[in-house]
């Protein structure tokens, strides 16, 4: 047998594989050390292993919208450039944030960020975005959600041809040119990629729009709250007695041939009028023919934006040179604006968006020749009070046309309107929260909670949203609490990956799950939230809940609120007993850690008691959280449905004469593994079948190894059937007898139903809610949990009775009832509640 260490040392291929060494150790390793551990051990040599990425749920494309996820909007970003987040980003938060929309802004170079945020978002902006890798598998994930996806950019720069036609450009040298055209190409995969476009100007939107066939948007550059506060604290100080001063700023190193348009103009002006200054802000090469004005000329470095609007409030002229082509048309018209608030008179070249917003002579002068550029500026020079007239004119143009809400209300609007719309219905957003969900349906409290959502969500008043888990991310590059989204039973579902290493605190309090629920209660705006097995996830997401003052409603499934072993289940694998719970007999014989015990109960208890609503599967699980002093007021019972039988459903002749008994617990011991191992090891009949159903294969590994079981009678390990009603109609057509020897009291027991209604004879010790629909000796028989003797020999009577299993039929089928009419109930309590 290998040692522990050469185990975790090696790395083994057969852990799963009976007959194997490694299989071997694994079998013994897992009688020794606790459950967890185990399968910790397995997770870390599956590591060990080549990855092989599977075909996940959310390897899926989306079948519906996610419309019933709320409205929020992501922008994915270049950030690196001060000017270009405030006008393009900064100033779209605003806008949104002013409508009443959630929004997120995330730099494209974060690509597993942005792969998390597309999951809670509805729409999505791309805003000057180059197209490499991440960013394509990005807008893929996009797709692959059916969200919207716009392009933003308020350049030219996704088209070569057009930039080779800009003389700024065209100048450099060959290798930087080069660089700046592959850079355009990979604007362009993306502008290409995309379904709509934002533009901030019309000229360039008509360019954009030869790449993309979507809808365009013109959202231009406006003012924004942090641009008008500023001007509001730094007021316009205007040159005193005859100086006047000129400025140009300049953000880039591609503006040389702009400037050029009115450079003569400028000579001629520095020359004429001594009393004037030219100050140029940030990056130009000048003319060599402004050698001889150097002294009349400042050169400002490029600085940040708070230091060049200091000094623009105290200039008195400003320029917009630029060169005549599609790609300066293209641009917006910032420089009026900046200097509008200051109430600085703007001269500029007649391009496309400047002719748009100055009206010549009365709020600024437009020029397209030297001769014009003198004699706008000649006027300005000369005319000091024509400079603040039209100074005051450009400040109210500007606020009235280019403020935030302005843009907001009669652009953005229109946008967000078309493609998210808000929710006009008037149904009822539920949020179903459970450990697990399809295609993980393991456990009989996840099953219920599948069945419930689909069943509610078809209901004309409620739409459901799922939240759950998961551990395996299947080879797909996804990180310790990030989320996917996927769709299963029609319904939208949110799951996040587990930590692989959990601690007992973790289950109940973790403030990193709190931090994800927030944002996903942020996304789906739930009316109502409905926990149901939330170990893993743990409790105090329903923080979650308190602090929006969303109502919630909690089933309790079982007794994992009260008892930290979750099955009342002691370490020498019996049933504690206790009805009301005494924690000094919990810390003196199970969970020996008296603080954590007392921190967790305490916990646990507030969150029930903030409950708007509890509810139990059956009259016992009420019965066990009334005895430990939960209001019974706040208790209702939902009991819980099951499904039905085909019309069609027959029970199988039982060629061999055996009788046919099923175990459905796998190897749990509070499911009664050992107990009804023991028995069965000790009988001496031969005349059955036995059928264990190991439901962990349904995880990717085996629990119950054949080699284990030392019986007379025939075995066969199974790893149950898919809970539709076919399959199951299949399983239980095979079999005479379910065996239901649980060792703890237990809220439901779907199997019990599932069983009853299909005219199996069921044998289970009186473990709480599954005995409910059980009539001794009528449809089955009810043993005292420690009681080995008497069950043995109830075994002993069915096998007495082989004649009696193939004509029976089940004479109280109508106390069960359906998942149809669990849901109608449900719903009521809904109303209830909201």
């Amino acid at each position: 047998m290998l040692s522990p260490k050469n185990l975790l040392n090696s790395k083994l291929r057969n852990i799963s594989t009976p007959g194997t060494k490694e299989y071997q150790f694994a079998q013994a390793i897992k009688k020794i050390v606790p459950k967890k551990l185990y399968h910790f051990l397995k997770r870390v040599l599956k590591k060990e292993q080549p990855t092989i990425k599977r075909d996940m749920p959310w390897s899926k494309p989306l079948t519906s919208t996610s419309g019933n996820l709320g409205s929020r909007i992501l922008i994915i970003a270049e950030l690196s450039l001060p000017q270009c987040k405030k006008y393009r980003v900064d100033q779209k938060v605003e806008m949104l944030k002013y409508l009443g929309y959630d929004v997120s802004v995330v730099s494209w170079n974060d690509a597993i960020l942005c792969r998390q945020l597309l999951q809670l978002h509805a729409l999505v902006i791309f805003y000057r975005v180059p197209g490499f890798e991440n960013v394509i598998n990005i807008i893929n994930e996009a797709k692959r959600l059916n969200l919207t996806t716009f392009f933003d950019v308020d350049d030219l720069i996704f088209d070569r041809e057009l930039m080779l036609q800009n003389k700024n450009i065209s100048s450099r040298k060959s290798k930087e040119l080069e660089e700046i055209l592959n850079g355009a190409d990979l604007y362009n995969s993306v502008l290409s990629s995309v379904d709509h476009i934002i533009s901030s100007t019309n000229a360039l939107g008509r360019q954009m729009q030869r790449f993309c066939k979507g809808d365009l948007y013109i959202i231009k550059n406006c003012l924004d709250e942090q641009l008008l506060d500023f001007a509001k604290k730094h007021k316009p100080v205007k040159s005193e007695g005859q100086e006047v001063k000129i400025v140009y700023g300049s953000g880039t190193t591609t503006h040389d041939e702009d400037f050029l348009e009115a450079a003569e103009a400028l000579a001629l002006i520095l020359k004429k009028y001594p009393n004037t200054k030219l100050y140029i802000h940030g990056h130009l090469n000048l003319p060599s023919f402004l050698d001889e004005l150097s002294s009349r000329i400042v050169k400002v470095p490029f600085s940040n934006a708070h230091e060049y609007y200091s000094t623009l409030s105290s200039y008195d002229i400003n320029i917009a040179p630029l060169e005549k082509s599609i790609f300066n048309d293209a641009k917006s018209n910032i420089k009026f604006l900046e200097a509008a608030i200051f109430k600085t008179p703007t001269v500029s070249s007649r391009a496309a968006e400047f002719i748009d917003v100055i009206t010549d002579g009365t709020n600024g002068l437009l020029a397209d020749n030297t001769e014009e550029w003198y004699d706008a500026l000649e006027k300005l020079i000369l005319d000091k009070s024509l400079r603040e007239n039209m100074g005051e004119n450009a400040y109210k143009t500007a606020l009235e046309h280019y403020s935030i809400e302005y843009i907001a209300d009669n652009h953005f609007k229109r946008l967000l309107e078309t493609h998210i719309p808000r929710q006009k219905n008037n149904k009822k957003k539920i949020l179903f929260v459970n450990v697990l969900f399809r295609p993980i349906s393991f456990g009989g409290a996840t099953i219920v909670v599948e069945e419930l959502a689909r069943l509610i969500n078809n209901k004309e008043e409620f739409e459901v949203t799922v939240f759950t888990g998961f551990w395996d991310a299947g080879g797909h590059e996804i990180s310790e609490y990030n989320i996917v989204r996927y769709e299963a039973n029609s319904l939208p579902i949110i799951s996040v990956r587990y930590p692989e290493t959990s601690t007992p605190e973790l289950e109940y309090k973790n403030e990193k799950m709190e931090s994800v629920f927030d944002d996903i209660i942020k996304t789906v705006e739930p009316d109502l939230v409905h926990f149901h097995s939330i170990q893993h996830l743990s409790a105090s997401i329903a923080n979650s809940c308190k602090k929006t003052g969303i109502p919630y409603t909690i089933t309790l499934h079982d007794m994992w609120w009260l008892c930290e072993n979750q099955f009342m289940v002691m370490p020498n694998r019996q049933y504690c007993g206790q009805k009301k719970i005494d924690l000094d007999f919990c810390i003196s014989n199970c969970t020996k850690n008296a603080d954590f015990t007392i921190k967790r109960t305490k916990f646990l208890k507030d969150i029930l008691s903030s409950a708007d609503l509890l509810l139990t599967p059956s009259e016992f699980q009420k019965s066990m959280y009334t005895y430990n002093d939960i209001d019974p007021k706040n208790i209702q019972v939902n009991k819980n449905g099951i499904l039905f039988p085909s019309d069609s459903y027959r029970k199988k002749p039982n060629p061999n004469k055996k009788v046919r008994f099923a175990y459905l617990g796998g190897d749990a011991a509070h499911k009664g593994y050992y107990f009804i191992k023991e028995i069965f090891e000790n009988l001496e009949r031969e005349n059955y079948e036995l059928i264990l159903v190991d439901l962990h294969r349904k995880l990717g590994y085996s629990s119950i190894p054949e080699s284990d079981w030392k019986i007379k009678g025939d075995l066969l390990i199974s790893s149950g059937y898919k809970y539709e009603q076919e399959d199951m109609d299949t399983f239980f057509s095979s079999i005479d007898v379910l065996l239901f020897p649980s060792q703890s009291k237990e809220s439901f027991g779907l199997t019990v139903r599932e069983a009853l209604v299909r005219d199996i004879w069921v044998v289970s010790t009186d473990s709480g809610g599954t005995t409910e629909d059980i009539v001794e000796n009528e449809n089955g028989n009810i043993i005292n949990m420690d009681d080995s003797d008497s069950y043995r020999l109830k075994i002993e009577w069915c096998l007495d009775h082989y004649a009696f299993f193939s004509e029976y039929t089940n004479p109280h089928k109508d106390t069960i009832r359906s998942y149809k009419e669990q849901a109608e109930e449900l719903s009521g309590y809904y109303e209830r509640v909201l």
